[in-house]
């Protein structure tokens, strides 16, 4: 696995079209999935990029948890976790069989298979 982590320098194309913010945004996501221990191929990268694009919604749901960290002290959101601050945005909290069978597509989409060993 590739763990280079200047990611705009491996595929600037797919950030030359993004604002500083999302560059800053795609950055991240792609930073976390790598950190998590899932590789990041062009192909994760590309989706990342345009899924801020094309589905920013889509793609605050699945990358926001990590790029909100990245603004807020552990102990901001520690404290924000205790008084009960930080709640699910009305509507994206998903559960069920359905879910986790588009969380393995998703997974395998981004050139993560489960099912191989390392």
């Amino acid at each position: 696995m590739n763990t280079d982590t200047d990611f705009e320098a491996r595929w600037p194309e797919l950030f030359e079209p993004l604002t500083p913010q999302q560059r800053e945004q795609a950055i991240g996501a792609s930073w976390y999935v790598l950190k998590d221990g899932f590789p990041l191929t062009r192909e994760a990268a590309e989706r990342i990029t345009r899924m801020l694009v094309d589905d920013p919604q889509q793609f605050a749901i699945l990358y926001a948890p990590y790029t909100e960290a990245e603004d807020t002290t552990y102990e901001d959101l520690a404290e924000r976790a205790e008084r009960g601050d930080l709640t699910a945005i009305p509507g994206t909290a998903r559960r069920g069989p359905e879910v986790a069978e588009e969380a393995q597509r998703l997974l395998k989409e981004a050139g993560y298979d489960p099912e191989e060993k390392d």
